[in-house]
């Protein structure tokens, strides 16, 4: 195996969030005990992103270089691997959509801040993600730039829009992936890892018991939405066909209600007990379940001081784990036919 204990990849994650990069690194460490990754740097200014990174990495207190825009890049150890998923502000459709255009500003154009640490340190491999709408006619023109870009730096790029639902996690959550590799390495193409065919059941994302603090007042409970069942007097509300909606940042994704007439929109659970109806919100253990973030993770998150606000919009701000471990898989460990992965069940 290429990267080892002797030899680890070593990794600079930039807008990193909780790091879902280094749990789907983790994970594939764990799968496959030979392989090995060293984290030489990350950069976050969210004070609770900085939190949660923390408690799940204590040893990379120290390697965080905050602003991507004041970093001397060559101050910052090599590395091998560079991933940027940069803010979406300004390109989704739920944003502000001002755009990434080099030199405007805007909190999206931060994606060029990447190309000093690109030009610099040249790692062998690149990561991108992000909204779909990057691949719009709005944006397509900076995309293109941004692509011409990297191959003028000596990289080839393959990009695919991924679902998270095809790979194990019951999320309708299309995401913009770009893998970049040194045209002079060895393997300088690349095949994104292909859709699993089944999806683990929805149920067992759901907390059988939850504090009372989650359920919504009843004069705000229309209950006109989708009903997927989940077991015994149990639904999932605006769940179709036991999928869930695609988990954002915005502060009513959570399930939180804007106007009583229009019920309840988001998705959340409907409990019948006693011939009473009774709607909760989900939780924020619920939502990183969802975000592919086990549980220990998930307790370690949650042994800080990071508010209940702010569990749900570092959630929403992140990457899936499941499709990171898909790609990182597909990338550094298996580089055979596609189709080889073991399919998962569905309960």
């Amino acid at each position: 195996m290429e990267y080892n204990s002797s030899n680890p990849l070593r990794v600079f994650t930039a807008f990193s969030g909780y790091d879902s990069q280094c749990l789907a690194l983790d994970r594939l460490a764990r799968e496959y005990p030979e392989f090995r990754y060293d984290l030489v740097g990350w950069c976050d200014i969210d004070k609770n992103a900085i939190e949660a990174h923390n408690l799940l990495f204590p040893n990379a207190c120290g390697k965080n270089y905050h602003d991507i825009s004041k970093i001397n890049w060559k101050d910052v150890p090599s590395f091998d691997l560079f991933t940027y998923s940069f803010p979406c502000t300004d390109i989704s459709v739920a944003g502000k959509r001002e755009g990434l255009s080099k030199g405007s500003g805007t909190r999206s154009s931060l994606l060029w801040e990447c190309e000093k640490a690109i030009k610099e340190k040249r790692p062998k491999y690149l990561l991108m993600e992000n909204v779909k709408a990057l691949l719009s006619v709005n944006h397509k023109k900076d995309y293109d730039e941004w692509v011409s870009m990297l191959s003028g730096y000596g990289y080839n790029s393959f990009c695919k829009v991924l679902d998270a639902r095809d790979f194990g996690i019951p999320q309708r959550r299309e995401r913009v992936f770009l893998i970049s590799i040194g045209k002079n390495c060895r393997e300088s193409e690349y095949n994104f890892p292909q859709p699993l065919n089944l999806l683990k059941y929805i149920g067992e994302y759901i907390e059988d018991s939850v504090a009372e603090k989650y359920y919504i007042p009843e004069r705000w409970q229309d209950i006109t939405a989708d009903k997927y069942p989940i077991g015994k007097d149990r639904y999932l509300l605006n769940a179709k066909n036991g999928i869930a909606p695609t988990i954002t940042c915005a502060n009513h994704y959570a399930g939180n209600i804007t106007n009583p007439r229009q019920g309840f929109r988001e998705m959340g659970v409907l409990e019948c007990t006693e011939g009473k109806e009774r709607v909760r919100r989900l939780t924020e253990r619920e939502f990183f379940r969802l975000m592919g973030v086990d549980e220990e993770s998930i307790d370690k998150i949650q042994s800080g001081t990071i508010s209940s606000t702010a569990q749900l919009k570092l959630a929403g701000n992140s990457i899936v784990v499941d499709v990171l471990f898909h790609i990182f898989r597909k990338l550094l460990i298996e580089k055979e036919k596609e189709g080889d992965f073991e399919q998962l069940t569905l309960f």
